[in-house]
């Protein structure tokens, strides 16, 4: 006898409730991932991004008073 013949014929209901199973566990981790919360939604500004300047992001540092051994 064949697999597939076994399985469709004695051990059906295993088979399905396997197969349900193996549905589920598919279904699950979609679910889950697709949920969006507002909490966690992030968002861009971009008129803060193209509005910095060369002096306001760079901090020159004075290394006058550091001694180097």
């Amino acid at each position: 006898m064949s697999v597939g013949h076994i399985l469709y014929t004695d051990y059906l209901v295993q088979f399905l409730l396997s197969g349900n199973i193996l549905l589920l566990a598919t279904i699950g981790p979609v679910v889950l991932v697709s949920i969006k919360t507002t909490k966690t939604s992030k968002f861009q500004v971009t008129f803060k991004q193209l509005a910095r300047s060369y002096d306001s992001v760079l901090y020159i540092w004075s290394i006058k008073n550091f001694e180097i051994y």
